[in-house]
């Protein structure tokens, strides 16, 4: 039997979509919060998992390893994510990491949703460009996505460079590259552009 799974937090998102597709006489599983760490048991094997970019606590990093892990486990799994940020820049890098997996809004209308899990979708394509960078440099790079989770600690750049063994200037320059390719004019806009991804919810 077809089966989808949703890994959503919001439970409304989530009971939407499950709704939907259950009346289509389609298996439905819905990760639950408690379920997270089997989150990685229970979706695979699934034809297709919706899975959000950040959510059940866990920042874009960690969403990002257990998608990838996913794949490995289940490589004939489709994957949608959906997400509600704007930074093309993260979003680029996880779509490279994660090559074609369906990236769409959290807004984006059912029907379309239903097309790509039916694989009928019509201007997918377009969807994909809301999401993508014009150009790989503005993507960030593994060091830059890496990176993001212990620059929401607060911690020193000095501190950051023990720990990676790099030097505070290396730092303070990839620093600057994530700040640009999120758009952050200050130093100030970072830390709220972390918390939006889930940063900063774990100590690293």
């Amino acid at each position: 039997m077809f089966t989808v799974t949703v890994m959503d937090s919001d439970r409304w998102i989530a009971q939407g979509i499950a709704c939907y597709f259950s009346e289509k006489h389609i298996r439905v599983r819905v990760v639950e919060q408690a379920q997270i760490d089997n989150a990685l048991r229970i979706a695979a094997g699934s034809d297709v998992v919706i899975s959000e970019l950040c959510g059940f606590g866990q920042d874009v990093q960690a969403m990002t390893e257990l998608l990838l892990s996913l794949r490995f486990a289940s490589p004939r799994t489709r994957l949608i994510i959906l997400t509600d940020l704007h930074e093309k820049a993260v979003i680029s890098h996880v779509m490279a990491r994660l090559p074609g997996a369906c990236v769409l809004s959290k807004r984006c209308d059912i029907l379309q949703l239903a097309g790509e899990v039916f694989g009928s979708a019509t201007g997918s394509s377009s969807q994909a460009d809301e999401f993508t960078v014009k150009c790989s440099k503005e993507a960030l790079t593994a060091r830059e996505f890496g990176l993001l989770r212990l620059l929401a600690t607060q911690r020193t750049l000095t501190d950051i460079g023990h720990r990676l063994q790099l030097s505070v200037k290396t730092i303070s320059q990839h620093r600057k590259n994530i700040m640009q390719k999120l758009g952050c004019s200050a130093l100030a806009e970072l830390s709220p552009r972390l918390k939006r991804m889930g940063f900063g919810r774990h100590t690293a």
